[in-house]
């Protein structure tokens, strides 16, 4: 009976409305992200280039799309050439970093890691993103890797 009191239950309603509302903004924020990954995977299909794959039962929000490139600063020069803000979030792994020296292992001792950070590129993403921008990446990034 306690539980039902007028007070409490508006605690228990207020909680509620705030659950619910976060989960639904992060649903509408992850909505606009997940579609621009399904038009990049649709556009750069089939081309020399490592995509963001997804796993089973789990999905991203893709605040960043990530590729992987065998001649990542080749196809970032080409992309600011054609004014496309591409970038490189993380030029420098982890275990480099200066606060993780006598930490983590040395240059060399995560030789994958140290490889696919020579080789990974952001493409833009961002909500306000339109059709016609993806499209110019999408262009822009086939037109590189055209044999």
């Amino acid at each position: 009976a306690e539980l039902f009191r007028l007070s409490n239950f508006d605690v228990i309603v207020r909680s509620l409305v705030m659950a619910t509302a976060v989960t639904l903004a992060s649903v509408v924020i992850a909505f606009p992200f997940a579609y621009f990954a399904a038009r990049y995977a649709r556009g750069l299909a089939g081309l020399p280039i490592d995509l963001p794959r997804s796993r089973p039962g789990a999905n991203s929000v893709y605040h960043l799309y990530v590729v992987a490139c065998d001649e990542r600063d080749a196809l970032l020069r080409h992309l600011r050439a054609h004014e496309i803000g591409a970038a490189i979030h993380y030029p420098v792994p982890v275990h480099l970093q200066p606060a993780y020296a006598g930490r983590a292992p040395a240059s060399g001792g995560l030789q994958h890691t140290e490889r696919l950070v020579r080789r990974i590129l952001s493409l833009p993403m961002y909500p306000e993103l339109t059709h016609e921008a993806q499209d110019r990446v999408i262009a822009a990034v086939r037109g590189f890797c055209k044999p």
